[in-house]
């Protein structure tokens, strides 16, 4: 009935416990923020790409980050509500609008990116430098491939 003969043999099964503890201790940190993983994820990519000194739009940052538009529509809407995050209209593109931090946006962002950095270089930095680096450019690939 099954392909593995014990579930540690299942890749898909091993993966998402390994995420599942991730992303617990990622919530964990970014409860007293009071911001969700995914709205740390849209900030966190519009204020890299800021920083690259790009004009942030929604599909460039569902490019960077993989969230589908609904999703990222979604929390762009809580994060702009909060006034963490700006829209103002786009004059070279009157499709779509440019996003930017707010002053207590940026703020906000800087902190909890300081904080999962940490965390990440703590739960990831247990295997060692070198596999870290592995398992980096495996997901990169894998997300290439889909």
């Amino acid at each position: 009935m099954f392909k593995n003969a014990e579930p540690s043999q299942s890749i898909g099964l091993q993966f998402w416990s390994v995420y599942s503890k991730w992303q617990l201790r990622v919530i964990s940190c970014l409860k007293p923020l009071n911001i969700t993983h995914t709205q740390f994820v849209v900030l966190t990519a519009i204020l890299w790409l800021e920083d690259q000194h790009q004009i942030v739009t929604q599909a460039s940052v569902v490019a960077i980050t993989g969230i589908d538009k609904m999703t990222l529509s979604k929390s762009l809407k809580n994060l702009v509500f909060q006034g963490f995050v700006v829209k103002s209209k786009n004059e070279s593109d009157s499709r779509s609008l440019i996003l930017r931090l707010s002053d207590d946006g940026e703020l906000l962002t800087k902190k909890a990116l300081f904080l999962i950095e940490k965390l990440d270089e703590e739960f990831f930095g247990i295997i060692g430098q070198k596999k870290e680096n592995d398992f980096r450019e495996l997901l990169l690939e894998y997300k290439k491939c889909s």
